[in-house]
């Protein structure tokens, strides 16, 4: 015969699912507030690439007044007007790890990782190496289509199929992946489309420092 059910019993039964609400209540909340840290770092990387545009901008509102106020030229002889825009962005360090499952994880200074598929995951990494033609200005190199295209055609075969790029590249197909990319990036850094940089007859770069 079953044992009656105390009023004791019927209090510690009920329990058991509050004490696991309460337990995916708090996991709930440690991942909300790991969001909400990730999404910190990114504003306030953010606000540093901003507060240097700012400062630059206020420099060369401190040198024109000046100017002014010497009876000199607004704008310094022989600067055009072009060197008087916005600053293009700039990154200290980038890399990209696989993550086995196809993607990759794209690491950008202090930013949150950044997912990307193999396709813009290869490309960034190859725009981010050095090498290629260099400028004096501290960047890595162009590289040339032919090059990127060399090295993506490479990636293709990779022995592993999750690392593939999943057949021949052309070149409409680097086109079109250079401007995926910079979308990519532009949804997660400020002005980030323009850390892909094209010089005509140059080639393609990712405006990181060597």
């Amino acid at each position: 015969m079953a044992r009656r059910r105390t009023p004791g019993d019927s209090v510690t039964a009920g329990r058991v699912p509050c004490r696991s609400q309460l337990n995916d209540c708090r996991e709930r909340l440690r991942s909300i507030s790991r969001e909400l840290e990730a999404v910190r770092a990114w504003m306030e990387a953010n606000a540093l690439r901003i507060d240097r545009m700012i400062a630059e901008l206020a420099a060369y509102a401190g040198n024109a007044s000046a100017n002014a106020s010497a009876g000199q030229p607004l704008v310094p002889v022989g600067c055009r007007p072009d060197d008087l825009r916005k600053p293009e962005p700039v990154l200290s360090k980038a890399s990209v790890s696989p993550r086995g499952d196809g993607y990759f994880d794209v690491h950008i200074d202090e930013l949150p990782v950044v997912q990307l598929p193999p396709t813009l995951g290869r490309l960034f990494q190859a725009l981010a190496e050095d090498g290629g033609h260099t400028l004096n200005d501290g960047l890595v190199g162009f590289k040339s289509n032919a090059r990127l295209l060399a090295r993506l055609q490479a990636d293709s075969m990779h022995p592993e199929p999750a690392l593939r790029w999943g057949g021949r590249v052309n070149a409409r197909q680097l086109t079109k992946a250079v401007h995926e990319l910079r979308k990519r990036l532009d949804r997660v850094i400020a002005d980030g489309a323009a850390l892909v940089q094209t010089r005509r007859g140059v080639g393609r770069r990712l405006a990181v420092r060597r």
